[in-house]
């Protein structure tokens, strides 16, 4: 009678709010190797979505009820249970597109603040998207684009696309969504704003469109389907009634049948949506589909896979790690121009963002540090239909370390870790269910990012031993015996790189084996405060990286904008924020304009082009002045 008692609580507890709690899936061995540790997650067959808006606000609701009864930074062991429903069949791949971002994936173009046409060079202020004439290099217009951030742009054939967020309350520019806040706050009201524009002859606006949530990432593929994913919060406010206004103003905005439930309840109270748009189309007509919980990571090469990392106990007092980091992984495939759910997967590790992730169907690579058993992992899934099955764990990998950077190829992922010494470790995948590290390699230093080149090389932007901005630059052409071809310091003490953090502020041209990566230096004494800014241009060798040159704007700083005589951390230096090969010139960018050299010779310069109201980029407390 007992056991019949228990059986039927646990019976209950399974059926509440109508869905089908899984049972966990013990590891089993894989070629020799386990499966990647899934705690209490297993396999998701199917989903369900919510019938109606009713059926969304009480899950809402009782989801916001259970959270005003937990605060805590740590999170609980999550949930896990599943619906019904039926899943669409996946799309072919997509072809690789040209475009002057440095992406991640080909064939996936991402957002970014400097973007080119047939006719025109697109550049994204904060106020303002500045044009240029590509053929003249001279200035044509501002087109007004006022918002909290700078927006983001996309080209296809003759449209100019361009996101803003006037009401976001974020900061930023996507590249991983890392590092959001545990428990989404932001109102209601946040929201972006989509705008088309023809940009065949001359600039007429032809479409915009406000989309309801918080602006986290973007992707075009080349056949014209642009998504744009946004987050908006389920829940807001300590009572009930300021809870179900605020809920009410969500569910206004959206088809509630078309929300999936995701699989991990205890996710935090967020609604996380994709627009999809089909830019062969005249006018910005959207499909949208929608996911229950918040997200950290967008990775996307053929499908899309949003992730949701969140912390399983407290933060360790001496340390501040976590014991262990979860993950909760939505796979989503374009059926008609618009986003399913295909499956949801639960792995443990610490991620380096998208940089964690690669697809190569019909496996899924992930690369993870693992704090609470202080080793490196790379994990391989398969999918097959509406499942995505762990297959492979590749564990042990630098013991006491921890992964700093990762880049993946067809054959080989080479994975840098750290502790006091960066190991490159290079790991063969061309058996993705069995892969095996073929060469490691112990140098000073760690690489922050890594860019493969078609010359087999590896280069590599991080710190050196003594805590400098530092290039590497590896060889690879023979997987079992990689090896160091230089290491150089850039800049100055003190000197940090964008592109360590935005991998499309790195700058690697193959035709001319040109790199350039913008650099700021902020060096502080008791005399004088000295402050370094631009970008370093290298004419790579098979030797090494060369002299660089050093592109600087600070002139035009100098010019429009008064400093104080004591230079200091509140002088606002000239940022490169990109460098690009347009029509075989070497073109760089700042909020102030552009300039054009010869990429064979950098330290020629063609011409330069001042945007309109160079005053704007002064400090707010710095007063316009009339050019030198």
């Amino acid at each position: 009678m007992k056991w019949i008692l228990v059986f039927l609580l646990f019976l209950s507890a399974c059926t509440s709010d109508q869905e089908e709690c899984l049972d966990p899936v013990a590891p089993q061995p894989v070629n020799g190797m386990s499966y990647p540790p899934t705690g209490k997650a297993s396999l998701l067959k199917d989903f369900s979505r919510f019938s109606s808006c009713n059926e969304l606000r009480d899950f809402a609701m009782d989801r916001w009820s259970r959270r005003r009864q937990f605060e805590s930074w740590s999170t609980p062991e999550p949930s896990i249970c599943q619906g019904i429903t039926n899943a669409e069949t996946l799309t072919d791949p997509i072809n690789s597109i040209e475009q002057p971002t440095n992406v991640q994936e080909g064939g996936m173009d991402e957002s970014d603040i400097v973007k080119v046409s047939e006719h025109f060079i697109f550049y994204a202020r904060k106020k303002t998207v500045e044009v240029i004439n590509r053929r003249t290099k001279t200035y044509v217009q501002s087109i007004p684009a006022e918002g909290t951030r700078r927006p983001l742009m996309f080209v296809f054939n003759e449209h100019l696309i361009v996101v803003r967020s006037p009401l976001d309350h974020g900061s930023g520019h996507d590249v991983g969504i890392m590092n959001q806040p545990i428990y989404p706050t932001w109102p209601s009201s946040a929201k972006m704003e989509v705008l088309l524009f023809d940009v065949s002859k001359n600039i007429r606006l032809v479409d915009q469109r406000s989309l309801m949530g918080r602006y986290r990432s973007a992707r075009l593929s080349d056949e014209g389907v642009l998504t744009l994913i946004a987050e908006s919060s389920l829940a807001a406010g300590y009572d009930k009634t300021t809870a179900l206004n605020h809920l009410a103003t969500v569910i206004d905005k959206i088809d509630c049948t078309q929300v999936t439930r995701s699989r991990l309840q205890d996710n935090d109270l967020a609604l996380t949506s994709l627009y999809s748009f089909d830019l062969a189309q005249p006018t910005l007509d959207k499909k949208e589909s929608h996911v229950t919980g918040s997200i950290n990571t967008v990775y996307g090469k053929d499908e899309l896979y949003l992730t949701r990392s969140y912390i399983y106990g407290r933060l360790d007092e001496e340390t501040k790690q976590a014991s262990s980091y979860n993950n909760l992984t939505t796979r989503l495939a374009l059926k008609e121009n618009q986003w399913q759910v295909q499956s949801q997967f639960h792995f443990l590790g610490q991620t380096l963002g998208p940089w964690s992730f690669s697809e190569q169907k019909p496996y899924l690579f992930v690369s993870v540090s693992q704090r609470d058993k202080n080793n490196v992992e790379l994990q391989v899934y398969k999918n097959q239909d509406r499942q995505t099955k762990p297959v492979a764990t590749l564990t042990g990998l630098a013991p006491g370390e921890t992964l700093r950077s990762s880049r993946f190829t067809e054959d080989h992922a080479y994975l840098v870790t750290f502790r006091t010494v960066d190991p490159l470790f290079v790991i063969d995948i061309q058996a993705p269910e069995n892969p095996a590290v073929v060469s490691e390699l112990k140098i000073p230093g760690f690489s922050s990012y890594l860019h493969k080149t078609q010359d087999n090389e590896l280069i590599g932007v991080g710190y050196s031993e003594h805590g400098n901005l530092q290039l590497s630059l590896f060889d690879v052409s023979d997987a079992t015996n990689p090896s160091l071809i230089e290491q150089q310091e850039v800049g100055p003490e003190f000197s940090d790189s964008e592109s360590q953090h935005d991998h499309r502020a790195f700058f690697y041209d193959d035709q001319w084996r040109t790199l350039a990566v913008p650099v700021l230096s902020r060096q502080y004494s008791s005399k004088q405060d000295k402050v370094l800014s631009g970008a370093f241009v290298y004419s790579l060798s098979h030797l090494g990286f060369g002299d660089p040159f050093h592109l600087s704007h600070e002139d035009w700083s100098t010019s429009y904008c008064p400093r104080p005589q004591k230079e200091g951390w509140w002088s606002r230096p000239v940022d490169i924020t990109r460098v690009l090969r347009i029509d075989d010139q070497l073109f760089s960018f700042s909020d102030f304009g552009l300039r054009i050299h010869s990429v064979v010779n950098p330290s020629q310069e063609f011409n330069r082009t001042l945007f309109a109201n160079p005053h704007e980029v002064c400090m707010k407390d710095e007063s316009p002045v009339t050019p030198h």
